[in-house]
């Protein structure tokens, strides 16, 4: 995790809106706010009237409570940041560069080049990167929410991936289907229009329609059992279109027994074969 050891934690500005989750993730994390990049919300009116630029309630409120956050190798968000990064990139920012969305102008929160992420005026984040701008998270908490269960997988900036979990992907539009199938409950939080979250112990369904930045439905867990148990639901619901990724197990004979062969897809879209084995009730996945 890349993180200021001199700002505030984010949980100290958020904490009572997010869920006891996602408090408990950020908190273990030790999740701060780069003090270089918190600005406060009459500071980042003075910049956005300097500019002529709008000024939104739900991007004030982003910018007293959240700037400084990262969640993107060696970038934190904030609407100050991103303008200074667009300036210095190519000069003093105007109403004309910016995103609109709804037929309403957007202002950036972070800013990577060709990457970016936007607000609109109802505070909802926006994905931007050489296409027109994909309305990702209704809120800033939603998007917190997710990342909360993003951090667990991968670490805060996403840079550090944890390879005991496993992963079952499926087509897009399926996460309720499946979270019935698995019984999973829906996790309000971290849900809205075009991101959908089930969790229950020791499993995540994600269901995402983020046009070109990703559409799937997705499973996580560490448990190989519960990885089984979505993979051969997964198949259940669209055959052969499955797809696992895990740490390697081995087959060990002896009374193990073949319960399920599955036609499936790597991520690629090359055709694979996964085999179900069980063991005293132990369930776990392996790659022909």
């Amino acid at each position: 995790m890349t993180a200021s050891r001199h700002g505030p934690k984010l949980t100290a500005t958020t904490g009572s809106q997010l869920s006891e989750h996602a408090r408990q993730v950020f908190d273990e994390l030790d999740l701060r706010r780069d003090a270089s990049s918190v600005t406060s919300a009459e500071q980042l009116r003075s910049v956005l009237r300097a500019r002529r630029l709008p000024v939104y309630d739900a991007v004030l409120d982003f910018e007293e409570t959240a700037s400084g956050a990262r969640f993107w190798p060696g970038t934190a968000l904030g609407v100050r940041t991103a303008i200074d990064a667009m300036e210095a990139a190519g000069g003093r920012l105007s109403a004309e560069q910016l995103e609109m969305v709804d037929g309403r102008p957007a202002l950036p929160l972070l800013y990577c080049g060709d990457l970016s992420y936007w607000m609109d005026e109802r505070g909802r984040i926006c994905l931007v990167d050489l296409c027109p701008p994909i309305p990702a998270y209704d809120s800033l908490i939603q998007y917190l929410e997710h990342h909360s269960f993003v951090a667990e997988r991968r670490g805060v900036d996403e840079t550090k991936v944890h390879e005991d979990w496993h992963c079952v992907q499926g087509p897009p539009r399926l996460g309720a289907e499946l979270s019935t199938r698995l019984g999973v409950s829906q996790f309000e939080p971290a849900t809205g229009a075009r991101l959908q979250v089930w969790w229950g112990s020791p499993l995540v369904i994600e269901d995402q329609t983020f046009g070109q930045f990703g559409e799937w439905t997705r499973a996580y867990t560490q448990s190989a059992g519960a990885a089984a148990r979505a993979l051969l639901e997964m198949e259940g619901i669209a055959p052969g279109q499955a797809t696992w990724s895990g740490p390697a197990a081995r087959v060990r004979r002896g009374r193990a027994a073949l319960r399920h062969r599955i036609a499936g897809r790597s991520a690629s879209g090359d055709a694979e074969v996964y085999e179900i084995w069980e063991r005293a009730g132990a369930l776990w996945i392996v790659r022909v």
